[in-house]
């Protein structure tokens, strides 16, 4: 329910179309194997919703995980570079961030 949440909230604040979402096989994001005819994960309705492709890792592929990792690095050392933080405002930031792309 955390994930989807976070989506829901990501979803509202970013300026632009997410297009595809790329997850690991949590449950946070998808059904177990073994409930497989289980109702559709909440992750994944939300993505039907919003018209996202939902991307699931490959199992036991652990270097997935760290492109992940690598790519928040990059943009985190890309946003800390850009600009300097005398108050928190992650909404404004964000905007400003993207505008500059």
């Amino acid at each position: 329910m955390i994930a989807a949440d976070f989506l829901r909230s990501l979803l509202k604040a970013v300026p632009y179309r997410i297009h595809t979402v790329l997850t690991g096989n949590g449950i946070q994001f998808t059904n177990r194997t073994c409930n497989q005819y289980a109702f559709i994960h909440i992750f994944d309705r939300i993505c039907a919703e919003y018209g996202i492709e939902h991307r699931l890792t490959k199992p036991k592929h652990p270097w997935m995980n760290g492109q992940v990792e690598r790519m928040n690095r990059t943009i985190k050392e890309a946003a800390v570079k850009r600009y300097y933080y005398d108050s928190y405002d992650l909404k404004a930031h964000l905007h400003t961030f993207c505008d500059d792309l």
